[in-house]
């Protein structure tokens, strides 16, 4: 047998099915959606981090017993995460208000409620207004020491119970209620 092939023939090339063609092209709008999508997302991580959406100052309100300067370092170190973010901490649009607010209650336990704001949408100041609790009575205890006896340790407390400061002579209460057991 002779074949064709022998003959110096060629075999008609084999025409691409439509199937393959049709996966052929998904890929390549897979490949180039995913491209879009990874250069979109670099865009927006480069604009968070550009200075003009950045914050740049921190504006305290509402603090008397309480340095307005802890209050303001504590947002510091918030703003400052020191681990990488894809997002900037810092950004205007993206500052972890809300974890600001609930945290700083619990980092200033006289702190009883903060409010974090800006004055308008591309402000890049921030404003943090805390409401100190009120001392409504002294709560006081009774340690013993060796060497002294019994020891009176005395705290504020506010309207709802909660002992948040340890009271100072020139503490003023809204009561001179004085309540005493032990904090345990």
């Amino acid at each position: 047998g002779l074949s064709m092939r022998s003959l110096g023939f060629r075999e008609a090339p084999k025409r691409k099915t439509l199937r393959v063609r049709r996966r052929r092209t998904r890929v390549i709008a897979i490949l180039a959606l995913a491209t879009f999508v990874v250069l979109s997302a670099y865009g927006v991580r480069a604009l968070s981090y550009l200075p003009r959406f950045s914050i740049d100052r921190i504006e305290i309100a509402g603090t008397e017993a309480v340095e307005p300067e802890l209050v303001r370092s504590f947002v510091e170190t918030k703003l400052e995460s020191g681990s990488f973010a894809f997002l900037s901490p810092r950004n205007i649009f993206f500052y972890p208000r809300g974890a600001i607010e609930a945290t700083l209650r619990e980092y200033v336990p006289r702190i009883e409620s903060a409010k974090v704001s800006r004055e308008s949408l591309l402000a890049t100041a921030i404003s943090v207004t805390v409401k100190e609790r009120e001392a409504f009575a002294r709560w006081c205890t009774r340690g013993f020491t060796e060497s002294e006896g019994a020891a009176i340790e005395c705290y504020a407390m506010d309207t709802t119970g909660y002992i948040f400061a340890p009271a100072t002579t020139s503490a003023r209460f809204a009561t001179s209620y004085v309540f005493e057991d032990s904090i345990s």
